[in-house]
């Protein structure tokens, strides 16, 4: 199955690009036109990546938690500490 990137209209007119994996490019629009009024156009996208997970991941973290990198990160960088030997 292969990952298209499909520029899409809903409901109200606004314009977005939705991700869908599917075997063909009429499978993509099949399923897309179950959930939007419109489909325009359909590519493959170049790299398969599952954004959702990424972005389940990122939320995860806490502004606690950038707050506290954040400030070793710039302790070290100040000190003259690489930051691949921070990172390590």
């Amino acid at each position: 199955m292969a990952t298209y990137i499909v520029q899409v209209k809903d409901k109200a007119g606004n314009v977005l690009q939705e991700r869908v994996v599917a075997d063909s490019q009429e499978e993509a629009r099949r399923i897309l036109g179950k959930r939007f009024s419109a489909i325009g156009k359909i590519k493959k996208a170049s790299i398969d990546f599952d954004f959702a997970s990424i972005e389940a991941a990122m939320s995860k973290v806490t502004v606690k938690d950038k707050a506290i990198f954040s400030r070793q990160l710039s302790v070290l960088v100040n000190a003259g500490v690489a930051i691949v030997r921070y990172l390590h």
